[in-house]
């Protein structure tokens, strides 16, 4: 239940985050979008006002040559401009007086001549009619009196006095919305003398439709997008938390002890790699705990062991010793012969607990030994040469063979001799009255082989364990320590200690092979 809320509440709070970033995004560019759409409209304005303003200015100046000549101003063209420019224009001279204005919006003022005086009232019968049409004196107030100029007209005006043509942006109050002021030089043809300024001005139509147009559009654009989103959103969220809720699972019975389980996760991001690193610590934990069950079971069998290698002489010694003191044993005789025996029990537990304690160092960590270089070949001849008296007892000879030159390594000479000399005494243990023990000596590993009854299949591979040992006659005083011991020093010296048998199939060598790899 709380892993379906814990999924659950992750679920949500992605899907809530990718909507808000949905949103947010939505607005930032929706906000963007009709910015750049207003922009551009009013660039649109500004260069056709502009444009118009260049075009309708060159037609002035032969306009101005024209009514310089005839001392007056053509005043149906004048008095027209403003449906030429689709826009409310002022003529201004130089004194910035009126010269003529028209517009929709503007009361019509009578051009005036060269002189700076009102045309002929007769000049306005002119229409392609024939019709008389009032004149523009009798409609409108008197020429003196100044009409008012669109907002930010002065600014304007100055530049394009100064010989500059410029458009201003105001926001018009009556209109209530952006208006563009244009003003352009009327240059005397030919000339470089300014004469009059073009001033042009428009409302921008249709700036409101266009954004509301476009936010209709980006709406219905801005919906599809969002369902999508959802829709992938949804997903992503649930993909994000699919692997979590696996990788739970996969805790939860870690800590149960299932160390077999699988997150079952394969997304290839950070996730997946979590899960591949959880994967990977469960079959470590499974290593693990095998390892740990089977050093318990070796901790348990070393008990074992232990406890019944000292049983025996043990029960020896104390039986022995009830004997003598019940003065059951009174015979000097026998009190010898049993004396002698608890002797020997007490030799083989001083040899027991030594090699228990000589493992035990080895087998530690911190446990240091010394480390010269030394020949290991000459080493393996010295362990031969001491086992040669224990071999000629038995009547077993001892044969080396040896190449030439010395191969040095780091170690402790004496632990390393102690190793050969454990595997000889084996050799010779194992090896039948007049038998052989071969010595191979070379750079690359030191070989030392028996002609005895060799090792069974069943106990080949447990033959470096501790307290593996055969149970006849022969090996009655071994401790069984001995090969782990010589295994534990061949790992300190970066040796490799192997065991073979039977070495060969025919007569020759059907005992064992003990190899020491020299690395």
């Amino acid at each position: 239940m709380k892993a379906r809320i814990f999924k659950a509440r992750i679920a949500v709070k992605l899907f809530l985050f990718f909507l808000t970033a949905l949103l947010f995004a939505t607005a930032v560019t929706g906000g963007l979008f009709c910015f750049l759409v207003a922009r551009h409209t009013t660039a649109i304005y500004k260069n056709d006002l502009m444009h118009k303003g260049q075009v309708m200015a060159r037609t002035l100046s032969r306009i101005y040559e024209m009514s310089a000549s005839q001392n007056r101003a053509p005043r149906f063209l004048l008095r027209n401009l403003h449906e030429i420019a689709m826009a409310d224009v002022w003529l201004i001279d130089q004194n910035m007086d009126v010269v003529t204005m028209s517009g929709p919006g503007l009361p019509p003022r009578p051009p005036r001549d060269m002189q700076g005086q009102d045309a002929p009232r007769d000049f306005g019968k002119e229409n392609d009619s024939g019709r008389d049409q009032k004149s523009l004196q009798d409609q409108n107030p008197p020429s003196d009196q100044k009409p008012l100029l669109p907002p930010g007209a002065d600014e304007v005006l100055k530049k394009a006095f100064d010989g500059h043509a410029s458009v201003t942006e105001v926001f018009n109050p009556v209109l209530e919305r952006k208006s563009l002021t244009v003003a352009t030089p009327v240059y005397e043809r030919g000339g470089d003398k300014i004469v009059w300024v073009l001033l042009l001005h428009s409302p921008i139509v249709g700036l409101r439709e266009a954004i509301l147009h476009s936010e209709k559009i980006l709406a219905a654009s801005a919906a599809c997008a969002f369902l999508l989103a959802l829709l992938a959103a949804a997903l992503l969220s649930h993909s994000f938390t699919k692997p979590i809720a696996q990788m739970n699972v996969a805790a939860k019975e870690l800590a149960k002890g299932n160390y077999s389980i699988k997150t079952g996760a394969r997304v290839k991001n950070e996730l997946g790699e979590l899960a591949a690193s959880l994967d990977d610590l469960a079959v470590q934990l499974k290593d693990a705990s095998e390892e740990s069950a089977r050093l318990e079971n070796m901790r348990r069998d070393f008990i074992a062991n232990v406890s019944h290698e000292l049983r025996t002489p043990v029960t020896v010694i104390r039986g022995s010793l009830e004997a003598l003191v019940d003065g059951v044993i009174t015979d000097p005789k026998d009190v010898a012969d049993y004396q002698g025996q608890m002797l020997k029990e007490t030799i083989h537990l001083q040899r027991l607990v030594n090699d228990l304690l000589e493992l035990s160092r080895l087998q530690t960590a911190g446990f240091k030994i010394e480390r010269e270089p030394f020949d290991i070949k000459a080493a393996a001849c010295e362990a031969a040469n001491a086992i040669q008296k224990a071999a000629a007892a038995k009547n077993v000879r001892i044969k080396v063979e040896r190449t030439d030159g010395q191969k040095i390594i780091q170690g402790d000479s004496g632990r390393v001799r102690q190793m050969f000399m454990t595997i000889l005494d084996n050799a010779v243990k194992f090896s039948p009255e007049g038998g052989e023990v071969l010595m191979q000596i070379d750079d690359g590993q030191i070989s030392v082989t028996d002609n005895g009854s060799g090792i069974s299949s069943e106990d080949l591979p447990f033959i470096f364990d501790r307290f593996k040992k055969d149970s006849s006659e022969r090996n009655k005083s071994g401790s069984g320590l001995g090969l782990a011991i010589a295994r534990e020093i061949a790992a300190r010296h970066n040796l490799t200690l192997t065991a073979q048998s039977p070495v060969t199939q025919d007569s020759q060598w059907p005992g064992a092979k003990f190899t020491c790899k020299i690395s």
